[in-house]
């Protein structure tokens, strides 16, 4: 006898018209509706009561320092000029949102490279994107042929990762179903069902976090 699974999937192709339109209606609504009834929130990543966020808080409340840096180190510190090159580049980075002054300069025992490291006003997940996409195009103006300048810590590191993976992640399996299935149309209804899987349960997030 068939499954419940099997006799909805029986209904579904036969009534397959309908199904395709009820995805759609379904779609439509949750994200036309989802936006009305999301609340506010928000992510805090810090450990409450820890002594490690009560040294952060007291660092941020007495100092205007989060205790975190965004390091700067730069090839060709002997070269002439180099020096203005990256004063330059540290007094402009120093007037972008949530970022403080720079600590002293340590260069290596050659002399061909040298580091610093600016202070962070907020902690690392409060700072604006917009701040660390402008650091890396600071830094990639103000490099040279004879001066490279490059930027690390957290706060770059997602700067620099860009969109997530979920792209490269359907492309292939757009290429695996279509050299296993040998037709677009039979590689492309797996991606749509799981598309529309997505969209909704997407919309959705909000209202649940909400609850």
């Amino acid at each position: 006898p068939p499954t419940r699974l099997g006799r909805l999937a029986d209904l579904a192709y036969r009534r397959r018209g309908r199904t395709v339109l009820a995805w759609i209606a379904v779609l439509a609504a949750t994200i036309a509706i989802a936006p009305l009834l999301a609340g506010d929130f928000n992510a805090d990543f810090g450990t409450s009561g820890s002594e490690s966020e009560e040294v952060a808080q007291l660092l941020t409340d007495r100092f205007d320092r989060s205790g975190e840096f965004v390091t700067v180190a730069w090839e060709g510190a002997d070269t002439p000029g180099a020096q203005r090159t990256v004063d330059g580049f540290i007094a402009k980075a120093e007037r972008l949102p949530g970022i403080g002054t720079a600590e002293g300069e340590r260069v290596s025992q050659d002399g061909t490279i040298a580091v610093t490291q600016l202070e962070l006003t907020r902690r690392g997940w409060d700072l604006p994107a917009e701040t660390s996409e402008e650091l890396i195009r600071l830094a990639d103006d103000a490099s040279t042929s004879s001066v490279h300048i490059a930027l690390g810590g957290p706060a770059i590191q997602g700067a620099e990762e860009g969109g997530s993976p979920e792209g490269v992640g359907l492309l292939a399996a757009a290429l695996i179903l279509l050299i296993a299935f040998g037709s677009i149309v039979a590689a492309g209804l797996p991606l749509a069902v799981a598309l529309f899987g997505l969209g909704i349960s997407a919309s959705l997030i909000g209202v649940l976090a909400a609850v």
